[in-house]
């Protein structure tokens, strides 16, 4: 889970990956950024590559990014 609480107009995702290097300084793989705006039933959903044509923005170059954002 990576937030569980209110929203009420807007509702931005960002999700930075590493490479994790023991003897080397970790490699910085990029930012995955989404941003919801308007009503949050509309957000509703399962998100990640394949699902949008033709741009995927959970497709990244090196990693992938798969969520859902559901009412709880």
């Amino acid at each position: 889970m990576i937030f569980e609480g209110y929203v009420e107009s807007d509702l931005r995702v960002e999700i930075s990956g590493a490479e994790k290097e023991v003897y080397d300084p970790n490699n910085v793989l990029g930012k995955y950024t989404r941003l919801f705006c308007g009503l949050p039933e509309r957000w509703y959903g399962v998100y990640g590559p394949a699902d949008e044509k033709p741009i995927e923005p959970e497709n990244l170059l090196n990693w992938q990014v798969w969520y859902r954002v559901e009412r709880v």
